[in-house]
């Protein structure tokens, strides 16, 4: 079992909305090409997560 699975961290889905949503709870950021990567750096471990 690796890191991401011990501690359930997975990169977030897109999803579709209907209406605008507007929260400043939320950070946005555009996706128009390459992939999410999720890095966790602990000391000397270095473990990457993706989902395209």
């Amino acid at each position: 079992m690796d890191l991401f699975e011990e501690k359930n961290i997975k990169p977030m889905l897109i999803s579709e909305m209907m209406a605008p949503f507007n929260d400043p709870d939320w950070i946005y950021e555009l996706k128009l090409d390459g992939i999410r990567c999720i890095a966790y750096l602990d000391q000397a471990t270095e473990l990457r997560n993706k989902r395209n």
